[in-house]
Order: C-alpha cells, then structure tokens, then sequence
C-alpha cells in the first residue's frame, strides 16, 4: 500500500459514524459497497437497535470476521 493510499484510507475512516447517523432521518438505509471502514460498524449496530437505522446492506467490512457476527 502505497503512503498516497494510507492518507485516503485515513480520510475517509468510519466516514458514517453515530454523529452521522444521529443527523439522518429516522429509518435511514445505508449502503457500503465501496471500502470497509468507511462506515462505523458498532455504530450502525447501535442505530440499527434503536431505529435510526431501518437497514443496512454492506460487502465490504473493516475486518471480514465481523460478516459472522453482524449476520445472526
């Protein structure tokens, strides 16, 4: 990985946060099929919980083990 590519990956880390989220309109749906780590994973869990968040759809993940535990 090139220091160009770290200092993008950087800029854009969890992007989609609980302060996101918070702004959005209740029953939002979120879509990440660009780069893991843009989104806030425990985040999104939180406001999928609570209502904030109506779904998600993501193939993309900070760490593929996470698949395992979001789908249960």
């Amino acid at each position: 990985m090139s220091m160009k590519s770290v200092v993008i990956v950087v800029a854009i880390a969890d992007l989609i946060n609980s302060e996101t989220l918070s702004k959005c309109k209740r029953g939002v749906r979120i879509v990440n099929c660009a780069r893991g780590g843009i989104v806030d994973e425990a985040a999104l869990l939180s406001a999928l919980e609570s209502g904030q968040c109506a779904g998600a759809a993501l193939d993309v993940f900070e760490q593929v083990s996470l698949l395992q535990i979001i789908i249960h």
